[in-house]
C-alpha cells in the first residue's frame, strides 16, 4: 500500500466501506487502521444516506443500517464542525466547479495538511485537474 501519513481526512465513500461489504472494503479498512481520522460533521449524514440507498435496494435491512450508523457515530474520528469549514468549502467549490459537500472534505484537508482518502473517483479527479490541489485527494483504488 502506498505510504500514507499517520493522519488522513476520511470521506463517506471510504468510511461506509467499513460497515457495508462493498468493492475494496478490505482496503478501506486497512487505510483507516492506526491513523488519526479527521472528518467534517457532514460525514455522518452522508454515511446515513449511503446506508439508506443500500437499504432501499434491499442489500441491507433497517436494523443493519442503524447498527452500522451507530458504529460510525462512535468511530475514532476527530470531528470538525462544518460551520468552521463551509466558507473555505464554498470558495473551493467555485474554484474547482465541484459540489460544496465534497469540498468540505477538501477544505478540511487543506486546514489539517493531510490528504482526503476517497472511493469517489469523480472527487479524486478534482485534484488531478488542479495542480494546486496535488496530493490533497487520493483515490482509494490508487493505493496498492
Amino acid at each position: 500500500m502506498k505510504r500514507l501519513p499517520s493522519s488522513i481526512v476520511a470521506d463517506a465513500s471510504l468510511v461506509v466501506k467499513w460497515v457495508v461489504a462493498e468493492e475494496d472494503s478490505d482496503k478501506a479498512k486497512a487505510v483507516g487502521l492506526g491513523r488519526t481520522l479527521f472528518a467534517p460533521d457532514l460525514l455522518l449524514v452522508e454515511c446515513a444516506n449511503i446506508l439508506w440507498k443500500h437499504q432501499r435496494r434491499g442489500e441491507i435491512g433497517q436494523d443493519t443500517a442503524m447498527a452500522a450508523l451507530a458504529v460510525l457515530r462512535s468511530g475514532p474520528f476527530a470531528w470538525m464542525r462544518d460551520f468552521d469549514l463551509v466558507d473555505h468549502a464554498c470558495r473551493l467549490s467555485a474554484e474547482v466547479n465541484h459540489p460544496v459537500y465534497d469540498c468540505l472534505y477538501l477544505a478540511l484537508a487543506r486546514q489539517t495538511g493531510v490528504p482526503v482518502i476517497t472511493a469517489d473517483l469523480r472527487f479524486a479527479g478534482v485534484a488531478q485537474r488542479f495542480p494546486a490541489l496535488a496530493g490533497s485527494v487520493i483515490a482509494l483504488n490508487a493505493l496498492a
